[in-house]
């Protein structure tokens, strides 16, 4: 992704494997479908590649006898940072442009860390999932990896100093040590603080480690790849081991871990062995192959924020259509062409210390640096230039974090169970379900101090509900859900919230009657254990993000009347039904309906369900409420606690 070796040491097979790796993740985050499977879902494990063809050529060139600390730094930074902030400049440009007050604030953190390589860290400490569907807006995301380079081109060669002067006979076993803690941690925190985890260099180290140890060992003397048989059958099952990961890891596949062994140990062994005499190496000598391998590091940098900009401008949408297919084939061109030229007219001439002195090469990356850094900070300090758009574009009603978050007690970076006011004599509150109920906490916890109830916040974001944990994988967060959910549950003193995307928890229909025999199991027992509950029904979900919608509005029309974009009613009961019917059955003198839809659905607008006026967004992106449609649900909410509490 971003190093070449020496030339004497240049082997044209490492660009092949990188090349492979680095259209794996363009396809990924292109999202190509074919019907409802898409191609290469587990397309970031080309990172992972990267990460070991790394940690071989940082070997190869620290092995180099002529080389010293500082020309090795000075070496990485005219590869790597040229690039990076040609990156920046060209994409300050249309995050000014387009980007909404609130996600040019974010733009300019996000490139002040990836400045100064802490981008990682950076997308961790905000919640940021990688690979989830917001993430996609998201223009600089990708340079979480580069951090993680970063990271690694600073310790490494201080390490291996540092173990050769002080641990001479034993630097490889040192390593080995290093190796095996970080590999034990990566998979310890796949399943403890997946999060964490997957952006945190300690975890990703042994990655590296595989790299350089293949230069190690394929550098030793006794180390002859003809005394090994059926090569080429080792091959095959390399390429497939990358191939299948590529189409068989998901969103979901705890990455880096011990499952991760599969592609790098087909990596380590590509690198090993791989040799012209074989039939399978003939792929890695191709010349177009090669030829992106050397071009992979521009066509890494401008892949993702083209991606983000293309679906922020409403260039690509989220349909799945003909035309779909054509604009990312065609920007999937625009990327290639882009980084064939950015590839001779920059990286080839910064690398060159005979075309750029080391002076003038300082100086321009200083000055340069200095600009960005400088727009960032005023971006920021100005609140991304609110006036660029109406009040409705940057009102704080709409910024995700007022909703989630409260001086990060509860639902920060792994955390998934929180409880507030715990002391409260008046009784308490439990809230159960997914990223729906937890965008409601904001205002329940208000509620529960004013009104000095405890409050138990149990979130299980996404389809990985409470309901259906039976056919999972049992991981710390279940279990520690389950344990405070029980351990809440057998005072017998509670109000319990239950909402969700029920429809989407409903929608196998294969198992649709399992699944509604274990809620109904799941409402009775509570309701045997003297608990109260309120059930929350399907909220009507736009299907879009609003934001973006009204902003592309906006734009081409330059007003914003009330009610520009609805919700048929008859489309909401439509989705809704099995849902709403399933929920309507359960009947009880200690059960609460509250139902979303008659504050949203023929109200406002006959027939129609709003999704914003011409002063508020009432969603925050395509299916959760904002910050002021929760509050047009709440009164409900606080009456149906209120009535159920009065009944005590």
């Amino acid at each position: 992704m971003s190093l070449v070796a020496s030339e004497e040491n240049y082997r044209p097979d490492i660009d092949a494997l990188r090349a492979i790796s680095v259209l794996a993740v363009i396809i990924y985050h292109a999202e190509i479908k074919i019907g409802n499977f898409y191609i290469f879902q587990g397309g970031f494990i080309g990172v992972d590649i990267f990460f070991v063809i790394s940690g071989y050529l940082i070997a190869s060139i620290l092995n180099s006898k002529k080389i010293s600390l500082p020309t090795f730094y000075e070496r990485r930074a005219r590869r790597i940072i040229p690039m990076l902030i040609l990156i920046f400049f060209c994409f300050s440009i249309l995050s000014w442009i387009y980007l909404l007050p609130i996600h040019l604030v974010d733009f300019a953190n996000s490139m002040i860390s990836a400045i100064f390589f802490i981008s990682n860290l950076f997308f961790w400490a905000i919640g940021e999932q990688y690979g989830a569907q917001s993430s996609n807006y998201i223009p600089l995301l990708h340079t979480w990896s580069l951090g993680i380079e970063a990271q690694f081109y600073l310790f490494f060669p201080i390490l291996l100093l540092f173990l050769i002067k002080y641990f001479k006979n034993y630097n490889k076993i040192v390593l080995v040590i290093f190796f095996i803690l970080s590999i034990i941690l990566s998979e310890y925190l796949s399943r403890r603080a997946p999060a964490l985890n997957f952006y945190f260099f300690p975890s990703r180290f042994w990655e590296f480690l595989i790299g350089a140890f293949c230069f190690w060992i394929s550098h030793e003397k006794n180390f002859n790849i003809k005394q090994y048989k059926n090569i080429n059958y080792l091959l095959f099952f390399s390429i497939a081991s990358i191939f299948v990961c590529f189409f068989l890891f998901n969103n979901t596949s705890r990455i880096p871990s011990f499952l991760t062994l599969l592609p790098i140990m087909g990596t380590m062994i590509i690198i090993l062995f791989n040799d012209r005499k074989y039939i399978l190496s003939n792929i890695f000598y191709n010349k177009q192959l090669v030829f992106v391998g050397k071009i992979s590091y521009s066509l890494y940098l401008w892949h993702y924020p083209i991606f983000a900009f293309s679906k922020y401008s409403g260039f690509i949408n989220d349909s799945h259509n003909i035309g779909i297919f054509t604009k990312k084939i065609f920007l999937i061109f625009i990327i290639f062409l882009l980084s064939v030229i950015s590839y001779f007219l920059i990286e080839n001439i910064f690398r060159d210390s005979r075309k750029i002195s080391t002076k003038k090469f300082y100086f321009t990356i200083f000055f340069s640096t200095l600009i960005l850094i400088l727009f960032s900070t005023i971006v920021i300090l100005k609140e991304g230039f609110k006036k660029r758009f109406p009040d409705i574009f940057h009102s704080d009603k709409i910024i995700k974090k007022n909703i989630f978050f409260i001086s990060n007690q509860c639902m920060d970076k792994e955390r998934k169970v929180c409880i507030f006011n715990k002391n409260a004599k008046n009784g308490s509150l439990v809230v159960i379900g997914d990223s729906h109920m937890q965008s409601m906490q904001n205002i329940l916890t208000k509620f529960s101090v004013k009104n000095d109830f405890s409050l138990t916040y149990a979130i299980s974001f996404g389809q990985k509900d409470f309901f259906f944990r039976e056919n999972k994988i049992k991981n710390a967060e279940s279990e520690i859900l389950e344990k405070i959910l029980k351990e809440t549950i057998q005072l017998k003193k509670n109000i319990i919230i239950i909402g969700g995307r029920w429809s989407l928890w409903l929608k196998d229909a294969k198992n649709s009657d399992h699944k509604k025999n274990l809620i109904k199991d799941y409402i009775n027992n509570l309701l045997e254990s003297g608990n109260k509950i309120i059930i929350i029904h399907p909220i009507p979900e736009p299907g879009f993000d609003v934001l973006k919608k009204l902003n592309e509005y906006y734009k081409k029309n330059k007003n914003r009347p009330k009610y520009v974009f609805t919700i048929p009613f008859q489309d909401y009961l439509n989705k809704h039904k099995i849902s709403n019917d399933f929920l309507n059955n359960f009947k009880d003198k200690n059960i609460v309906h509250v139902y979303p839809h008659k504050i949203f659905c023929n109200s406002l607008v006959p027939d129609h369900c709003v999704i914003h006026d011409d002063k508020h967004l009432f969603y925050d992106d395509d299916n959760h409420l904002s910050l002021f449609g929760i509050q047009m649900l709440s009164p409900d909410i606080f009456n149906a606690i209120q009535k159920l509490d009065s009944e005590k």
